[in-house]
């Protein structure tokens, strides 16, 4: 059910090698495997021009003020959930200062999803997100909810060990121990749960698995 059709064998079985092996000093570095996952590269059009884009985009969610269900400090949106999130620089990532923090785009994308998700995710104790990446959403927010008891990772296998890697690594061990790493097969296992999140890989999927779990998520009780 959960089988992806690959159409081109050769390219998977390299992404596949890819994965196999990772270095987590350097995987988010200029031409690193992370560069797979995003849809961006810090080459195009010369990193200089990307940190610009990096700085713009830092400027642009500490001022998005509208709408905040939350009291903004003064030192801005970003500061809120960045300095709960510790051992960002895993991996040797691109990044630019910003009133006095070292961003990444992996980090800034997750703060715009924790901004939007804030409301939703206060005082609720599971989490479950399908498609993590390396880990960086699941980083952001077991650091920032302290009420969250359980946050359940699904994923390919491949792309469970990178995120089960990277997590170890970055989180406290009681942090960690709140994560559960499932492959697609494995998703029913999980009974209850209180919100289900899915960031820029649906539309990855072929339409029947994506189709396969939205009528999963839809089971659940509102």
């Amino acid at each position: 059910m959960n089988k992806i059709n690959q159409g081109d064998d050769s390219l998977w079985s390299k992404l596949i090698d890819d994965y196999k092996e990772f270095n987590l000093n350097n995987f988010r570095s200029v031409g690193g495997l992370n560069e797979r996952l995003g849809t961006w590269s810090a080459i195009d059009n010369s990193s200089r021009y990307y940190k610009a884009l990096m700085y713009e985009f830092a400027y642009y969610i500490d001022n998005q003020t509208e709408n905040c269900d939350f009291s903004i400090p003064k030192e801005g949106i970003i500061s809120k959930y960045y300095k709960k999130i510790l051992n960002q620089d895993l991996g040797n990532p691109t990044t630019i200062n910003y009133r006095g923090m070292e961003l990444s785009m992996d980090y800034l994308l997750s703060i715009e999803e924790l901004k939007f998700l804030n409301n939703y995710l206060g005082g609720i104790s599971s989490v479950c997100e399908i498609g993590a990446g390396f880990g960086r959403t699941a980083h952001s927010i077991i650091s920032n909810f302290e009420t969250l008891e359980k946050y359940y990772i699904i994923d390919l296998p491949e792309m469970l060990n990178l995120s089960k890697a990277y997590l170890k690594k970055v989180l406290s061990n009681d942090d960690f121990n709140k994560l559960y790493f499932l492959k697609p097969d494995e998703k029913n296992i999980i009974k209850k749960i209180d919100l289900i999140i899915n960031i820029d890989s649906f539309q990855e999927m072929p339409k029947k698995i994506a189709t396969e779990y939205l009528e999963w998520i839809s089971s659940f009780e509102t």
